[in-house]
Parts: C-alpha cells; sequence; structure tokens
C-alpha cells in the first residue's frame, strides 16, 4: 500500500488507538517506529514450530511474508501457535487431541487477530490441523485474509513416502528385512521439511485454501525447500495489502458457491475425508447453509483426474509440477465456477490462466521427465480421467440418519457390497483382532465409541493400514467407524458415522453377525438382516428399535483438560465437529 494511500474502510487498528490510551507506547516497546503506529496493522498468524516436518521451516514463509507486508506499506506482527502432527500421535492416546487441536488453534488465531486489532491476516500453516483452524479463525474475524500453504517434501527414492512406513515395520517383525533396511527405509521417509508427499489431509487442505481463491495461484504443493515458495510468501503479504486498501474480506471471498468449488476440486484430486468434516466446520462458522446430500451431489458428479499416492501411482510433490491447482482448474473446465473471485485480484478462470501461461513448461517437463512422466499423467484432462466419479461418496440409511462418507482407493467401487459385521468397542480391540488375524474376508470391521463425543474423533489409520497389508483380505473387508480415518487410508473405509455411538446412534446398537449393505450407487448404508437370514421390509427397522430399547450405554471414559472440553462441546459429524457452546 503506498504511502498516503486511504483504505476503503475504517482501519480497526486506528480505532483502537483512538480508544486504548497504552497501545501506542507498548507497540513502541516492540519496535515499532511513530510512523508503523499509523499504518494497517496485518496479523502474521504462523504454526511455526519444532512439532514436526510441516512446521519446522515455516519461520523463513513467516519472515518473507512480513517483509512484502513493509514493502506494501503495512506493518506485520508476527504471532505463532504451533501445531501437533497426526502421524506422531498416531496409534497413541494422543490422538485423541487432533481434532481437538484444530479447536486451539482457530482460539488461539481469533484471539491473535482480536487483540492486536488487525486490519488484516496473513495464515501461514501447512499440516492438517492448522489449516482447518486457521480457515475458522479468518471466518471468525473476517477481515482481508491471504493463506500462504508451506508447501510439500520431496519424495524418497522410487515414490516413497511416508505412509510406507507402517509396512516397513511388519516386515521388520516379520524378519523379512534387516534392521539396518529397515532404518534406511525410515531415513527416506520424510526427507526434507513440508507436507508429507501423499494426498493426506496436510495436501489435501493446502489444496482446499487455493481451491477457495484464498492464495496466490499455483501456491498449493510448491517444493517447501526452494527459494519459489520464499517468493511466493513474500508476494503474499503485498497482495494482502491490496485487499486491506480495497477492504476485500474473507467473506466476501469465501462464499457457498467457492465451497462447492472446493468440493468438486476435492473429488477430483482425490483428497482426505477429514477435508469434509473441515469444509463442513468452516460452513458452520459463516452460518453458510451446505448440507451433505449437497456435498454428495457435488462428489458423484465430479471425475477422479489426480493419480495421486495412497490410492495412486505418484507422490504428491509431483502434482505442483505437473500445474497444480491451476491445472485441475482448467481441466475441470465448467464444471466449477471459474468466475468465483479469489484474493489475487482475479477470477479464478483468469489467474489459472495467467499462472500456467508464464510458467516455464520447460522446467515443469524437464523435472517429470526424470521420471519418464508427462504433466497428463498426473493432472489427467477430463476426457480421461482416473475414474469416471470421486471414491468418496456420502452415504445415509437406517445406520446413519445424518449421514457417513466412504472412501475405497483399492480399484473401482462397486454397486454394492454385503458383509458380515465384526463389532468392536474402540480401535485397540480391533487391530489387535487384526493383528492376529481374526478378520475373515466379508466382514465389516465396525470400530464404535470413536465419535467426538465420546473420545474426540481419533483416526483409525492403523486399522485400515493393517488390513490393507494383508493382500488376502484387503479387498473384501471394510472397517465402519463414528470416528475418522488418515488421509492415507487405503481399502473400503466407511466414517463420521452420525449419529454417533455415544450419542445412541444406530451404529452402538450393531452386533457380531449383523449383515451390513454397503450400497454406494444408492448412497446407502443400512441393517439388512441378521446371521440367520435377511429382513424383510420394515424389519431392520423394528429391530433397531427393539434393540435400542435395552441398550445400556457404556461407562464414558473420564477426560480431563483439552479433551473433556472438547467431547463436551463438540458437534456432530455433520456440522463439522466444531466445539459449540450450549446444551447437546
Amino acid at each position: 500500500m503506498p504511502k498516503g494511500a486511504k483504505c476503503k474502510r475504517e482501519l480497526t487498528s486506528q480505532r483502537a488507538r483512538s480508544e486504548g490510551y497504552e497501545i501506542d507506547a507498548l507497540r513502541l516497546g516492540c519496535g515499532f517506529s511513530r510512523e508503523d503506529l499509523s499504518r494497517p496493522l496485518v496479523l502474521v498468524e504462523s504454526s511455526f514450530g519444532q512439532s514436526h516436518p510441516g512446521s519446522i521451516h515455516l519461520k523463513a514463509l513467516t519472515d518473507k511474508a512480513s517483509e512484502g507486508l513493509l514493502q506494501a506499506g503495512c506493518r506485520p506482527a508476527q504471532y505463532f501457535c504451533t501445531d501437533v502432527c497426526d502421524g506422531i500421535t498416531q496409534g497413541t492416546e494422543a490422538m485423541r487431541l487432533s481434532l481437538a487441536s484444530r479447536e486451539v488453534i482457530a482460539l488461539a488465531a481469533e484471539l491473535h487477530g482480536k487483540s492486536a486489532h488487525c486490519d488484516g491476516a496473513v495464515f501461514i500453516s501447512s499440516c492438517d490441523k492448522a489449516i482447518p483452524g486457521h480457515l475458522i479463525a479468518a471466518a471468525r474475524l473476517d477481515v482481508p485474509s491471504i493463506f500462504v500453504p508451506g508447501g510439500v517434501m520431496s519424495h524418497g527414492a522410487s515414490f516413497r513416502t511416508l505412509e510406507a512406513v507402517v509396512d516397513v515395520q511388519r516386515k521388520r517383525e516379520r524378519g523379512e528385512i534387516s534392521r539396518a533396511s529397515r532404518d534406511a527405509l525410515y531415513d527416506d521417509g520424510c526427507p526434507t521439511a513440508g507436507a508429507c508427499a501423499f494426498m493426506g489431509t496436510a495436501c489435501t487442505m493446502q489444496i482446499m485454501t487455493e481451491a477457495f481463491g484464498l492464495t496466490l495461484p499455483g501456491a498449493a504443493l510448491c517444493p517447501a525447500t526452494g527459494f519459489e515458495i520464499q517468493r511466493s510468501a513474500e508476494m503474499a503479504g503485498r497482495s494482502l495489502a491490496a485487499l486491506v486498501e480495497k477492504g476485500t474480506r474473507f467473506g466476501d471471498i469465501v462464499t457457498k458457491q467457492s465451497m462447492m468449488n472446493a468440493i468438486k476440486i476435492l473429488a477430483a484430486v482425490g483428497g482426505s475425508t477429514n477435508a469434509l468434516l473441515h469444509i463442513m466446520a468452516l460452513a458452520t462458522s459463516m452460518c453458510i447453509d451446505l448440507t451433505l446430500r449437497e456435498v454428495d451431489e457435488l462428489l458423484r458428479m465430479t471425475p477422479l483426474l489426480c493419480d495421486i499416492k495412497p490410492s495412486g501411482r505418484y507422490p504428491s510433490d509431483l502434482f505442483w509440477y505437473a500445474g497444480g491447482v491451476p491445472q485441475v482448474i482448467r481441466s475441470l473446465g465448467d464444471a466449477i465456477d471459474r468466475d468465483a473471485t479469489s484474493v489475487s485480484g482475479q477470477t479464478l478462470r483468469d489467474a489459472a490462466r495467467s499462472y500456467l501461461d508464464s510458467r516455464s513448461q520447460e522446467i515443469s517437463r524437464g523435472y517429470l521427465g526424470r521420471f519418464a512422466l508427462t504433466p497428463d499423467e498426473i493432472i489427467r484432462p477430463a476426457a480421461n480421467p482416473v475414474r469416471e466419479c470421486a471414491p468418496m461418496v456420502i452415504l445415509f440409511g437406517n445406520l446413519a440418519p445424518n449421514g457417513a462418507v466412504v472412501k475405497r482407493t483399492s480399484g473401482e467401487v462397486s454397486e454394492r457390497e454385503n458383509f458380515s459385521a465384526r463389532v468392536f468397542d474402540g480401535e485397540k480391540s480391533a487391530i489387535s483382532a487384526i493383528s492376529d488375524s481374526e478378520i475373515k474376508a466379508g466382514e465389516a470391521i465396525v470400530i464404535r465409541y470413536e465419535g467426538p463425543r465420546a473420545t474426540g474423533m481419533p483416526e483409525q489409520f492403523y486399522a485400515t493400514e493393517l488390513l490393507a497389508l494383508n493382500e488376502k483380505i484387503a479387498s473384501s473387508v471394510a472397517v465402519m467407524t463414528d470416528g475418522r480415518f488418515s488421509g492415507a487410508t487405503r481399502g473400503i473405509s466407511v466414517g463420521h458415522i452420525s449419529p454417533e455411538a455415544q450419542d445412541g446412534g444406530p451404529i452402538a446398537l450393531l452386533r457380531d453377525g449383523d449383515r451390513i449393505s454397503i450400497d454406494v450407487q444408492a448412497g446407502k448404508l443400512e441393517l439388512v438382516g441378521l446371521k440367520e437370514g435377511r429382513f424383510s421390509e420394515g424389519d431392520a427397522e423394528r429391530e433397531l428399535a427393539r434393540r435400542l430399547e435395552s441398550h445400556v450405554r457404556p461407562q464414558s471414559m473420564e477426560h480431563t483438560g483439552l479433551l473433556a472440553l472438547y467431547t463436551s462441546l463438540a458437534s456432530p459429524a455433520e456440522r463439522g465437529c466444531l466445539m459449540e457452546p450450549g446444551e447437546r
């Protein structure tokens, strides 16, 4: 913002100075100059910390964004609240705090923005809970906002990425590889800083911020260790200053239409089911009426274009070299609203075109050419999709009256599959049964009392990963849960079942041997019979009602601190598991 330029709205920072007599003195005590005091004050909110590879490098991006703001006449104020890593909490009780950590980050960023009296905000984050936490905070602040994704790490040898380490450890336990080989493969799992190089929740949420129009074009999944991402961060700071000058708020960019665009792009890239929780949480925060039935319609009409791990062949760091989100936007064409606005000041159509036209095709093709690949093999044209529709579908039915999400990553999703229930109250007992080879082909592993109100909705990653490693039954076993799944999930996975067992949902009433139908084409998740045979019409509802009359809920787990707070306030999955005050 040039010196002397005037904003189209009253600056919050200047109004606060007229009301709070100590503000100037305290900011001068932070090294502000007197000239700084009259400049637009911009929050630079970062999840930098030594918590995991996705946040360890963010201080450099925070500084670069601050440089861009200073160049444009704004005064940056850096604030930090680091995130935790799902991979580090995976398989332990700490995983129960994972989704709750999103709320902590959202609350911290909201606190920082409001207490700083900021006129705008730059959000810098890479991973699963930090990005959605920042999105929720940005919605609450509703000031001019721009997002700087932290980029993606490089892949390891032979396109190896982090999700392969479970297989590595199992091979070591079976004596198939040496300890030295295992350690070498571990060294190769996360070779650089950045988000893990598969289409997990971290990479998915970076893509979502760009799909919403909240980043500069091509920002999502930029290589985390190069100079391009630093230049992008600096440019983001300058671009945010222009938004402050115009008075363009977060809610002017993120609308129901932009959310619908993001859901279609989510389908096209084969993203994590966790993204649906975060999109619904954002919609709830903004009082946008978005239903899971609408989401399902958008998913079903969108082809899968990206051949990215864990369901595809290639690591996600190749996505950026293939053209990134701008190329997905170009490939989807009129399937999305390309007239939606973005923080670049352009429509999605014009921003994508400008980015792709200015991009060095020689560099992109040269990098992919090292692996004998072309951009079209990573991001397919709409005429030649990986699949005709996304592998993610919303289900309803007598076992999920309020909805559930299914993602199948092994082969095509068949129209209907029937399973025999194996019921477990919690993930640990299910993992034991899987590890002891007690699960048979044709069974649906039901893991309940893992929803947001019970245990904070932890991921059930190890259950799905251990099943995927058993080639004899991997393609013929399903996992059903009121919890959620990792973005690295493989196999037939039905999660977010609502109402959850803790709230007396039908999943709490299932018994071993019950016959369950997962009908993807019809969008149904239903109890269709007992061990003895299938129900006649109406029998399922009568059986569930009979069981409900005698149902005794297991004693609730005792939680403390954050988890106690979260489980007492968490909304159901269809509202995004957002902490919402009020009676439940």
